[in-house]
């Protein structure tokens, strides 16, 4: 019989503890250094739209939003998505880490699903909408055209 995906499946650790703990460190690590490459991911895109200038609005606009090029406008939800994958993947890793050190110190080892599960849906989800949000920015909520008013122009 196959174990369900939600049942936490705990097994005996009857290896070497010192082995275990290593690879629990090693497994950290990497998790962590993917995180971070989201992040310098999402650091790195921004600095890149943003340093390609584009059109600005008049200062008299008091709306800040407003002063910013409508590039950069385009690329911040993207970022923001590629941050959350990085934080995802950083409070993934430590929250894995101690459980594994916690079980290894009682002699088990609990084997994760849902939660490998759950961060892999979470970051494809999240990598796709940013994909897709800088490929096809107009498709999203992220650009709104202003409303014209056609009956105001002809007035003056």
């Amino acid at each position: 019989m196959r174990p369900s995906l939600f049942v936490r499946e705990v097994v005996k650790n009857t290896g070497s503890t010192a082995r275990d703990h290593l690879a629990n460190e090693r497994t950290f690590l990497a998790w962590s250094r993917t995180g971070l490459s989201f992040m310098a991911a999402s650091a790195g895109l921004f600095s890149a739209y943003s340093l390609g200038g584009g059109e600005r609005t008049s200062t008299s606009d008091v709306d800040a939003h407003a002063l910013l090029p409508r590039r950069v406008r385009e690329v911040v939800p993207s970022c923001l998505f590629l941050a959350a994958n990085g934080v995802a993947f950083l409070g993934f890793a430590t929250k894995h880490y101690f459980r594994v050190m916690n079980e290894l110190k009682r002699g088990n080892f609990v084997i994760n699903r849902t939660g490998l599960g759950a961060l892999t849906a979470f970051t494809s989800v999240n990598t796709l909408a940013a994909i897709g949000m800088l490929v096809s920015p107009n498709r999203f909520w992220i650009v709104a055209k202003p409303e014209r008013n056609e009956d105001a122009s002809e007035f003056g």
